[in-house]
């Protein structure tokens, strides 16, 4: 959800989870680094296994590849299916 100062409200079922998703220069996050930033305990560790190996190859795929990080999530996760949000 976009705000009106350009940031990007991230919501769960227990309310707002306390971020503001904007970069330095003002861009939004791609989904890549969104799904990296909101799949971390407070102490900065990715929250399980699965995540980790995710994290991996989204990383992989973006520093080894000339795929741009949307792909790359794309390529993890699978097409996003028309009317549905996608959460991971």
């Amino acid at each position: 959800m976009e705000t009106p100062n350009g940031t990007c409200e991230l919501r769960c079922h227990k309310g707002k989870i306390g971020m503001h998703a904007t970069k330095e220069n003002k861009e939004m996050p791609n989904q890549a680094e969104m799904f990296c930033e909101t799949r971390q305990s407070k102490k900065g560790e990715p929250l399980d296994q699965e995540t980790t190996n995710a994290m991996a190859q989204l990383k992989d795929l973006i520093e080894n590849s000339s795929q741009q990080p949307d792909e790359a999530f794309q390529s993890v996760f699978g097409k996003e299916k028309p009317g549905r949000v996608q959460c991971h």
